[in-house]
């Protein structure tokens, strides 16, 4: 299987001496680097830190919406006490 490199439509069958240099590295690196990534990985990267913060306005603000809102429909549309 070392013999195997990738082919714009396939693949085909090239001994690994000849590749080029950094086509040799590109194929001997493909399971170094998927195992590299995966043992990187963050939680907490910006974007999911933004995303929390922003998560957390919208029900903060949805919740006091509700808590203020809901009495006065319940009386005035709805005719029950709150």
């Amino acid at each position: 299987m070392d013999s195997i490199a990738f082919v714009k439509n396939g693949y085909k069958t090239i001994p690994l001496e000849k590749l080029t240099p950094y086509e040799s590295k590109v194929k001997r690196g493909v399971m170094s680097m998927a195992a590299e990534a995966k043992g990187q990985r963050r939680l907490f990267t910006p974007f999911i830190i933004r995303m929390l913060l922003v998560l957390f306005f919208v029900e903060f603000v949805k919740g006091a919406l509700i808590v203020t809102i809901l009495p006065v429909y319940m009386n005035v549309v709805l005719g029950l006490s709150a």
